[in-house]
C-alpha cells in the first residue's frame, strides 16, 4: 500500500520464475520502498510530511532527498500551471471532506468545521468563511529550498485564526507521489533483467514496458458509465501514464457534484468542464502532478498549455462525453 492505494508489479515474462531470488529481492526492494515513501509522505502517520505540517511558525526542516525531491518538483509544477497545481491545499481537502477520515465506517467529528455525514457519503457545504480562511494558506511561493551538505525546507510562518483557533499552512503531496514511486520502481525491476512487465499505483499511475508480443493496451474508463466500463484503449510501451479525473471521488448535492481535486483560486471542488486527463510520457511524478492541473485548468486552457510539452501525448475526456487527443490515430473505441 502506497498512502491508502494498492501498488503492485505484475510481470508478463514468460521466462519469469515466482519465488526465485530474482523475484524476492525484486518484490523486497518494490516492498521497502512503497513503505519508505509511506514514512515520509503520509499525512495519516508518523511521517517528515506530518512533522513539517504540525511545524508552528517559521522553521527550516531537514528532510529526506525524496522530500527534496518531491518538493522541488512540485515548485516547478507550481510555477508552469500558474498556481493550479498546489499541494498546499490540504486544509481545504479536509474541509470539503475529501481525507481519510471521513472514509472510515464511523465518521466521528474532531474539526470545529465538522459537518455530519450523509447517509449517502455526502457532507453539507462548509462555512465559507472557512473555504476564504484556508484558502489564505495555499501560497506554496513561500515555502522555500535549500541544500547545505544535507536538505532542508523552510516552512514559512502562514497562519489564519478562526473562532479562536489557529491553523497553520500544511502540504498534501499525493498528487505526485504515486507516479514518482512508479519512476522509481521501474527503475527497480529493470536492474534485474525483467522486459515485460507494469506497475501500477493506486491504479491512477502506472508504468508500462512490453508485453511479449508487443505493447499493453491502456484502457481509459468511461467517466459516464455506471460500472466503470473502459470506452477507449491505446497501445502503450515503455511509458508512464497518469490519470486524473472528477468522476470517482466525489459527493452531490442538489444535482452538483463536488468532486475531491480542489481548485486553488477559488478554494471549491473544480469546475472544470474536463472530467478525466490520462497524460502519457517519461516522468511518472511530473505527469501525475500535471494531470490535477490540467483538470483545473479545464478544456481550453488546458489543450494551449499541454501542447508546450512534446514529449506529452494527453487524453482529454469532457462534460459532454468528447474525447479529445492528440494521438486519436492510435485510438480503438470499445464502445
Amino acid at each position: 500500500m502506497l498512502l491508502g492505494a494498492p501498488v503492485a508489479v505484475y510481470v508478463a515474462d514468460p521466462n519469469y520464475i515466482l519465488d526465485s531470488k530474482v523475484d524476492r529481492n525484486m518484490r523486497r526492494e518494490v516492498y521497502d520502498l512503497a513503505n519508505e515513501l509511506n514514512s515520509i509522505f503520509s499525512i495519516e502517520e508518523n511521517s517528515e510530511i506530518s512533522a513539517y505540517n504540525t511545524a508552528i511558525g517559521e522553521k527550516r526542516v531537514k528532510i529526506s532527498e525524496h522530500f527534496y525531491n518531491v518538493l522541488s518538483l512540485s515548485k516547478e509544477l507550481f510555477t508552469q500551471s500558474n498556481g493550479l497545481f498546489n499541494p498546499q491545499v490540504s486544509h481545504l481537502v479536509d474541509l470539503w471532506g475529501f481525507t481519510k477520515r471521513h472514509k472510515d465506517e464511523v465518521f466521528i467529528k474532531q474539526k470545529p468545521y465538522d459537518r455530519d455525514r450523509n447517509s449517502d457519503g455526502s457532507f453539507a457545504l462548509p462555512d465559507q468563511m472557512y473555504v476564504d480562511a484556508f484558502k489564505s494558506l495555499t501560497d506554496f511561493s513561500l515555502v522555500t529550498l535549500t541544500y547545505d551538505n544535507d536538505y532542508f525546507v523552510t516552512k514559512p510562518d502562514q497562519k489564519v485564526t478562526i473562532n479562536g483557533e489557529t491553523y497553520y499552512s500544511a502540504l498534501d503531496l499525493s498528487s505526485v507521489v504515486k507516479g514518482y514511486f512508479c519512476d522509481l520502481a521501474h527503475k527497480i525491476v529493470q536492474s534485474y533483467g525483467i522486459k515485460n512487465y507494469y506497475i501500477s499505483a493506486g491504479g491512477s499511475s502506472l508504468y508500462l514496458s512490453t508485453r511479449p508480443n508487443g505493447s499493453w493496451d491502456l484502457q481509459i474508463v468511461d467517466p459516464f458509465s455506471k460500472n466503470r466500463e473502459a470506452i477507449i484503449s491505446v497501445p502503450v510501451s515503455n511509458k508512464q501514464v497518469a490519470a486524473s479525473g472528477t468522476y470517482q471521488n466525489y459527493y452531490t448535492i442538489d444535482g452538483v457534484n463536488y468532486s475531491h481535486i480542489i481548485d486553488p483560486t477559488t478554494g471549491a471542488p473544480t469546475k472544470s468542464d474536463l472530467v478525466s486527463v490520462t497524460l502519457i510520457g517519461e516522468d511518472g511524478a511530473k505527469l501525475d502532478g500535471l494531470s490535477t492541473a490540467l483538470i483545473n485548468m479545464g478544456q481550453e486552457k488546458g489543450l494551449e498549455f499541454i501542447t508546450n510539452y512534446q514529449n506529452i501525448n494527453y487524453i482529454f475526456i469532457n462534460n459532454k462525453g468528447e474525447i479529445i487527443s492528440d494521438i486519436q490515430k492510435d485510438i480503438t473505441y470499445l464502445k
